[in-house]
């Protein structure tokens, strides 16, 4: 049997007469490629990024960015990244203190889904930095777990979810635990949600030199 698949393609275009350049956010909330976010050039091939905001403010990420010479995340700035194939690439990344770089918000069984996605040669996450993922994978009542136990007719096999490991029974319950997926060492595939809560997200760290966490990765 052939099942459908819908393909998703994210295409950025790259200008050859681009100079890099160091692009620093003016603090604005919008969207990633709006130019006036970055004095009238949105960022481009080799740029040097900074985020650091004088005050709490959220950019979000719907594609992929230009090949970065450095992104820097401090200073109460929040990146979003929405869609699964947005990824921000970069030769370094750095979160620093008071930085997020996160997932966008969790997702039913007939939305895109989101991750996080960083690809580079170094990483660090400072103390005080954060890459989350919390709560943004599956949305409650959502996810393969979800479709599991609902097809077992007792809504209390419903309560928990789960993924790579099975997700435990509603106190009380005797009804089977509910269904593993993914890959239990190298998951890849977003939480599923429960009966109360969405399930935690994916998180996708591509790189080939050092990741140096001492902040928080969740």
């Amino acid at each position: 049997m052939t099942l459908a698949r819908t393909l998703v393609a994210n295409f950025v275009y790259f200008d050859p007469q681009h100079e890099a350049r160091q692009a620093d956010w003016t603090g604005a909330a919008g969207t990633w490629n709006d130019p006036a976010l970055w004095g009238g050039e949105t960022p481009g091939e080799g740029d040097a990024v900074t985020m650091a905001p004088a005050s709490a403010a959220t950019v979000t990420l719907t594609t992929l960015t230009a090949h970065l010479r450095k992104l820097e995340v401090g200073n109460k700035a929040t990146l979003v990244i929405q869609g699964w194939s947005s990824c921000v690439e970069a030769d370094e990344i750095v979160v620093r203190n008071g930085g997020t770089i996160k997932i966008a918000d969790a997702f039913d069984d007939t939305s895109s889904q989101n991750r996080v996605w960083l690809k580079g040669t170094t990483l660090t996450v400072e103390e005080g930095g954060s890459i989350r993922a919390d709560g943004a994978g599956y949305a409650k009542n959502c996810g393969p777990c979800w479709s599991y136990a609902k097809s077992l007719g007792n809504i209390h096999s419903q309560a928990v979810a789960g993924h790579g490991g099975e997700g435990a029974n509603w106190p009380g319950s005797t009804n089977a635990k509910s269904v593993t997926y993914g890959d239990p060492v190298e998951p890849t595939t977003p939480g599923s949600g429960g009966c109360l809560h969405a399930g935690g997200g994916a998180i996708r760290l591509d790189f080939s030199g050092a990741v140096t966490i001492d902040g928080t990765v969740s």
